[in-house]
């Protein structure tokens, strides 16, 4: 148990609390629970979660493509929560599931929201719908999330 902390009124204090888990004599993923702050006119309740392995999430989600309206230039945005060791984004057709082509593959990307821009020249579709598949790896978990894109044919202004 930690040591109790006084805080007089009207003041403020930092204090840390550390946890110390032994997995090899507790056996668990997760632990919740909470810290009762006592004092003042009312206690305060502060909820944790521990967890002693990797937290069970999707690895990749929130997947979007489209075209940048400058140029005619592609762009994708995908949320990767803790990163991915490698990520590819494949494309099929909607009907027959045949692989149409790989828009792209990157390795080593940090977590969070991964943008990438990608060339007019190097994405040729044709207007119409497609079938995505977006791969994440990291560690020895694998997700994929699938979507659907649909491409207009451009317009030109007069």
């Amino acid at each position: 148990m930690p040591m109790p902390v006084t805080v007089e009124p009207g003041q403020s204090k930092d204090v840390t609390i550390r946890v110390e888990i032994e997995t090899d004599i507790i056996d668990f993923k997760r632990v919740d629970g909470q810290i009762k702050v006592t004092g003042g006119q009312e206690d305060i309740t502060l909820p944790f979660l521990l967890f002693s392995d990797e937290p069970d999430y999707p690895r990749v989600s929130a997947f979007q493509f489209g075209k940048l309206p400058n140029g005619g230039d592609w762009m994708y945005e995908v949320f990767l929560p803790g990163g991915a060791e490698e990520l590819e984004i494949s494309l099929y057709d909607p009907d027959t599931f045949t692989y149409i082509m790989t828009l792209d593959h990157e390795t080593d990307i940090p977590k969070g929201v991964f943008e990438k821009r990608l060339h007019k020249d190097a994405v040729q579709l044709d207007p119409g719908l497609y079938h995505v598949l977006v791969y994440a790896k990291l560690k020895d978990r694998e997700d994929t999330v699938e979507s659907k894109i649909l491409l207009l044919e451009s317009r030109k202004r007069k």
